[in-house]
Parts: C-alpha cells; structure tokens; sequence
C-alpha cells in the first residue's frame, strides 16, 4: 500500500474513533490489569493516570465511542473551591459541545461519564440527572486534583486538542 493510501486510512480510522479530549459514556471500570475483557464494536478502553489527577488505584475504563463529546471549549478552564474546601472545576464549552454533552447526559442519566485528556481517564461522575446549557462544573475529591486536571485541560486545549 502506498503511503499515501495509508494515511488516508488511518485518517479514515480516527475519524471513527471517539475524541482523545473528550467526555465518554462509562461501559465498566475495572481494577484488575490482568481482567480486562475485549472491547465490544464502538467499545474503546483507556487507563486511569491515578499519579496525574489523585492518589486513587490505577483502573481501567471501558468507554463507548458512540457518542462520545469532543471537549471544544469556548474559553479557558478555572480551578476554584466551592464553599466547604473542595476543587472544582468550572468548564465553559462551544454551543456545539454544550448541546452534545446534553444528549449524552440525558441518554445516560443514572450511569457514569468520563472525561478523557491526551487519550488518559482524569476524571469520572455519576450522571444525577440531565446536564443542560454550555457550562460544566467538574468536582474533585482529592486534595489538588483539581488543580492539576484544570492545568491538564489548559494544556490541551492550548495545543488545539479540542479542534479551536
């Protein structure tokens, strides 16, 4: 095959792919390296980086593409802490992405969505009940996580991750 032709190919097979910013469906988290399963079609599994977001175990997650929202932000993540101490994370997305993550979120309500940076989990919620409009507030359990997971999104979103 000529190189050309390969690159169209692997073009055509990111395309398929979900984003290697973005918020994904939770299909099952497992702790185990030795007991993950194979993907299922439209099924991708990333790991969890436990040493850049918290101290928690290494895990691994197993996502759905279909669906998946590519984290376009309209501007830049702040990191604060809400009233009581914890971090959080104040996310402002593109009208676009903002209309998406509602669709995913209303599709998976009572379930878990992931948020994926440079292809690694950083973060993952219980969906309580629907998200609506194009501002997200992520929480952060541990002690700084939310510092680091604010400067990761930065990063990603300066280096044009996020398709600005």
């Amino acid at each position: 095959m000529a190189a050309e032709d390969r690159r169209g190919v692997e073009r055509q097979h990111a395309a398929e792919r979900g984003p290697e910013c973005g918020v994904y469906e939770v299909v099952s988290v497992v702790e185990e390296p030795g007991a993950l399963a194979a993907a299922g079609p439209g099924e991708r599994w990333f790991r969890y980086a436990p040493a850049a977001v918290d101290e928690g175990p290494a895990r691994s997650f197993l996502l759905r593409e279909e669906g998946a929202v590519a984290l376009e932000l309209a501007a830049e993540p702040v990191a604060s802490e809400d009233e009581e101490g914890r971090g959080q994370i104040a996310l402002t997305l593109t009208p676009r992405a903002g209309r998406a993550l509602a669709d995913l979120s209303r599709r998976v309500a009572g379930g878990q969505l992931a948020v994926v940076v440079g292809g690694v989990v950083i973060s993952c919620h219980k969906v309580r009940e629907p998200l609506a409009g194009d501002r997200v507030l992520i929480s952060c359990c541990a002690p700084g996580a939310y510092e680091r997971l604010c400067q990761q999104l930065q990063a990603a979103r300066t280096v044009g991750v996020n398709g600005d």
